[in-house]
């Protein structure tokens, strides 16, 4: 395995895909994420005897590239999507795509990073006020809204 740390802030479909990515590069990973759960715009909201409140975000998705569609038809056969007319669903919500994609990850979840800090050895330095990090990355991905790469 690659000594290669990578920090990833965001646990979205784009966070947790790019993850996976590096894993398969032989890249150590560990993602951070806001949320009390990962799923960015493709999470869902429950209440707690499980009862599914709604969908956030992208209530379905078309897919055009070519890549993608290698990607949701692997969620498709694990049973987490489906085609809808033309377009597809998370099933049985948007939100099982994610949890999907997080299986086996290293997710740190309920971590709003605060600060990002390149050190005197180009890598890089986390900091959150909520939980406890305590991790050096030799990469940072910020997979995360805009005004959040900005307020970083």
């Amino acid at each position: 395995m690659s000594s290669v740390r990578v920090g990833i802030i965001g646990g979205g479909i784009s966070g947790l895909s790019c993850a996976q990515a590096l894993i398969s590069a032989g890249c150590g990973v560990q993602i951070f994420d806001q949320g009390y759960r990962v799923g960015g715009r493709i999470s869902t909201r429950t209440h707690m005897d499980g009862r599914v409140i709604a969908d956030h975000g992208a209530p379905s998705f078309r897919v055009d590239d070519p890549g993608f569609q290698s990607a949701v038809h692997a969620w498709i056969d694990a049973g987490v999507c489906a085609a809808w007319d033309d377009r597809f669903v998370g099933k049985p919500s948007m939100g099982s795509i994610s949890r999907h994609l997080a299986e086996g990850l290293p997710v740190q979840t309920s971590t709003r990073i605060e600060r990002v800090k390149q050190i005197e050895d180009d890598s890089w330095e986390v900091s959150s006020e909520q939980a406890a990090v305590d991790d050096r990355f030799d990469q940072l991905v910020i997979a995360a809204q805009p005004r959040e790469v900005i307020r970083l």
